[in-house]
């Protein structure tokens, strides 16, 4: 007689997110919504409809680093001259010495937008 019962030890892995993340490597601009913070170039790692990784270019620019909460604009440059704003807040915050930070965001709202040129940001 043959077994078909599963084993209950064996590893199962469950898919905790709602939304798909999508790998994907495009420049962006993070841009702080509190008064007096820089803004930062970076590159997406991966993005959802609700939300965006973004490693930023310099390591350990712990002055760029938006705080935790903090509202930011993510300007993502997509081919051609077209972008992606995204609104949104730092859910999520990874840095370490010498380690490039990278910041999760939790996008509220987004919209299409004509990029000027690289390094100018999106227009409206």
């Amino acid at each position: 007689m043959q077994d078909t019962h599963t084993s209950l030890t064996a590893p199962v892995a469950f898919e905790r997110r709602r939304y798909q993340r999508l790998p994907l490597e495009l420049e962006c601009r993070v841009s702080c919504l509190f008064p007096g913070q820089a803004a930062s170039d970076g590159h997406t790692v991966n993005i959802s409809r609700v939300g965006v990784l973004v490693k930023l270019n310099a390591p350990g620019a712990a002055e760029k680093i938006p705080p935790l909460g903090a509202p930011v604009l993510v300007e993502i440059h997509l081919p051609g001259r077209r972008g992606l704003r995204c609104h949104g807040r730092v859910t999520r915050i990874e840095a370490g010495a010498g380690l490039v930070p990278a910041i999760a965001v939790a996008v509220e709202r987004m919209n299409f937008a004509s990029v000027a040129a690289r390094g100018q940001g999106a227009k409206p």
